[in-house]
């Protein structure tokens, strides 16, 4: 392939990147999943811009800077992918901090020795000294990035994150908690990377500059039309989900199968679920058993569910004092279940809807000791009054 072709296809690649990262960003700007998504398309544009600098460089400074460029962002950009996958689809029960930390340290470390090497000469990681100076030609990444820790950043931050960003999406894909929507999602992102990655290798294989060109190309392309297509990153889908983990009541959906599909905010907070989540139905009402002050009830209360599914239960759940130290620290909740049906017809899944009537129920204790004590004082005034009554009589 000639520079020019090279060139010419290099250039649309960059502005496609560009297109999707300003268009992805501004959708949400506050969203972090919109912000990742935007960052992982900057260094698209960046390494292809660091490519195209390098093939049409025509003093040395240039050509060190396209190579430095291209470096750089070739070995941020496969943790930058997985940083997108796993805070755009990571299910709640998965410590998303436990993964994103080790990724921002695989992106920022390549980083900070190449700026090493560019001040001090040393090579920790790239030999600028290698890079073939104003040749109008590629070069490939391996024959400068030589030093001393390049294998393993090349083969750990390229090869296998590149190349292994369908483990964790046909993961997500399976698990049981998983929504349809995003299942679906994600088998496209899973089987659309698959295609792109077999079309780069067999690209590389019959020219090296092409197969560079094209596997950006590819990989913007197709997150783009399935992310479009299913709005993942949309401001809409992202304030609806605000808008159920901002209500003020708790809502847990579960699919068919009674596996956990979504917990909002609000009930997570008032049953006083674990931060590692909890699975399925079973599970969750064990867990509720535990906790509550009717253990008995709740009992029951499960095993109608199970024994009815497509017929409405509900129950109060009253839990045990958490904080010793706080009087009437008990929760009365009201806790709903009933069946989810799609058009009238299939049945998809189950909601459960959590009232909180603590303050409600506590009123009513309250009202209730009131109550009792006006009565046992009426008691005490009559029978002090009687008393009176029977010691002036006898004195008359």
């Amino acid at each position: 392939m000639t520079l020019e072709t090279a060139v010419y296809l290099t250039i649309p690649t960059i502005a496609l990147e560009i297109v999707l990262m300003v268009s992805v960003y501004l959708l949400n700007p506050q969203d972090r999943r919109n912000q990742t998504y935007a960052l992982y398309m900057l260094l698209l544009a960046l390494n292809g811009a660091g490519i195209l600098i390098l093939m049409t460089a025509f003093t040395p400074q240039i050509a060190i800077f396209g190579a430095w460029l291209n470096a750089v962002t070739a070995l941020m950009s496969g943790p930058a992918i997985w940083l997108v996958v796993f805070i755009t689809f990571a299910p709640p029960q998965i410590r998303r901090p436990l993964f994103s930390l080790p990724l921002l340290l695989l992106i920022t470390l390549p980083v900070l020795f190449i700026l090493w090497d560019t001040l001090t000469g040393t090579s920790l990681l790239i030999d600028l000294s290698q890079v073939p100076v104003a040749t109008n030609s590629f070069t490939p990444l391996r024959q400068y990035l030589s030093g001393i820790f390049a294998p393993f950043f090349y083969l750990l931050n390229i090869v296998l994150l590149n190349g292994g960003v369908g483990l964790p999406l046909i993961i997500f894909a399976f698990m049981p908690h998983t929504d349809k929507t995003t299942r679906k999602t994600l088998i496209y992102l899973f089987t659309g990377f698959i295609l792109a990655g077999v079309i780069a290798v067999r690209t590389r294989l019959i020219n090296p500059v092409l197969g560079g060109i094209v596997d950006p190309l590819l990989v913007a392309t197709i997150t783009g039309i399935v992310l479009s297509r299913f709005r993942v990153l949309s401001p809409v889908v992202s304030g609806m989900r605000q808008a159920v983990d901002n209500a003020n009541f708790g809502l847990i959906v579960f699919e068919k199968e009674w596996h956990i599909v979504e917990v909002n905010q609000t009930a997570t907070r008032l049953l006083r679920l674990p931060t590692s989540g909890i699975p399925n139905f079973k599970k969750m009402m064990a867990y509720l058993t535990q906790q509550a002050e009717n253990p008995l009830e709740i009992n029951d209360f499960a095993r109608k569910v199970l024994q009815n599914p497509v017929k409405m239960h509900e129950v109060e759940l009253i839990l045990l004092q958490h904080n010793l130290h706080i009087a009437d620290d008990q929760r009365y909740l009201i806790v709903r279940i009933e069946p989810i049906f799609e058009k009238e017809k299939t049945h998809i899944g189950f909601i459960c809807s959590v009232y909180d009537l603590t303050t409600e129920r506590q009123t009513q204790k309250r009202l209730a000791k009131t109550n009792q004590a006006l009565q046992e004082q009426v008691v005490y005034i009559a029978r002090l009054n009687e008393i009176t009554l029977t010691a002036t009589s006898g004195i008359d």
